[in-house]
């Protein structure tokens, strides 16, 4: 886990830095299948309800990482709409100050009732592991929002946190989430 002081071209800059870097874990993609389990890893999922009018521009926004700008995020990445193999440098922080979380696209899905992304985290990603965030349809004909994660924490100052770093992961989902929702018009 890196703070920096960046100034935005500063941070676009960083996407050919991290392009070259191998993701921390190899997952392929399986959180863009719902809930999975990996021994030493915390596996979360959360949900939000999406109507069907909202639908579509919902997920435009997820595969051109709008619900994360929206969220407070800097994103800057190698191509939009996100491609497996994207390489994403996002950050978050206040003003110049920033910690940085690069990842990489390792799938996407684009199939009748459900689209969206993984990506897994590089090296100075304050966790190991893999995020998706997917919008899917229910079994009773119903739109929700879902991310999953399977993460570990990555640096000393994570692992001895403690339960600190997943209040700040919920943290950050729950603004993901919200965003979701004001994109959707829930």
């Amino acid at each position: 886990m890196r703070l920096r002081v960046l100034s935005r071209a500063a941070h676009r800059r960083l996407v050919s830095e991290y392009a070259v870097l191998e993701p921390t874990s190899s997952f392929a993609g399986a959180t863009c299948d719902g809930e999975v389990t990996a021994s030493g890893w915390d596996a979360r999922t959360w949900t939000t309800a999406v109507p069907v009018a909202g639908r579509p521009a919902l997920i435009g926004a997820v595969l051109r990482m709008q619900v994360h700008t929206a969220a407070g995020l800097w994103v800057d990445a190698g191509a939009l709409p996100v491609a497996v193999g994207t390489t994403l440098v996002q950050s978050i922080g206040v003003g110049p100050l920033r910690m940085l979380i690069p990842t990489r696209v390792v799938r996407v899905v684009d199939e009748p009732g459900r689209s969206g992304f993984a990506y897994a985290t590089l090296r100075g990603h304050p966790e190991d592991g893999e995020e998706a965030f997917v919008v899917e349809q229910l079994p009773d004909g119903s739109w929700r929002f879902r991310v999953t994660a399977l993460s570990r924490p990555a640096s000393f100052l994570v692992r001895w946190s403690g339960p600190l770093g997943g209040l700040a992961q919920q943290a950050a989902v729950h603004r993901y989430l919200r965003a979701a929702r004001r994109i959707a018009g829930a």
